[in-house]
């Protein structure tokens, strides 16, 4: 993030994002949309807790919507910022979507981990 643009074509092509106030800015975008998207599914899910309102299962159907095609874009955008941030001669066009299926094969064992171990407690009323 310290080479000219000038002496390096590849820094010059990727300057406005891999600066070092590019990359604190993008960061924080990336990082305020999953805040925003977290508090709002949050505060949706308690208040539906609390009231039972159909209101809230619509709100929270509203946000996941759009929210997991903004989900993956930033964190394919992220993937691709933080880790040619570290090498910028790097290229790959698909690195960004196979971090975000990686994550999604992560979040499904996690999910499957998490049922498994509520049902030999017999916490979980499902199985």
């Amino acid at each position: 993030m310290t080479i000219d643009p000038k002496a390096n074509n590849l820094v010059a092509a990727k300057y406005p994002v891999f600066t070092i106030a590019g990359f604190w800015v993008s960061s924080a975008i990336i990082f305020g949309i999953w805040w925003l998207l977290t508090s709002r599914l949050r505060f949706w899910s308690l208040k539906q807790d609390q009231t039972g309102e159909a209101v809230c299962t619509h709100k929270m159907r509203f946000y996941s919507g759009w929210g997991i095609v903004v989900f993956a874009l930033t964190l394919t955008f992220s993937a691709v910022l933080w880790v040619k941030a570290l090498q910028y001669q790097w290229f790959s066009a698909i690195y960004g979507v196979y971090f975000f299926s990686s994550s999604a094969w992560i979040a499904l064992a996690t999910t499957y981990m998490i049922a498994w171990c509520c049902k030999d407690s017999g916490f979980c009323p499902v199985f």
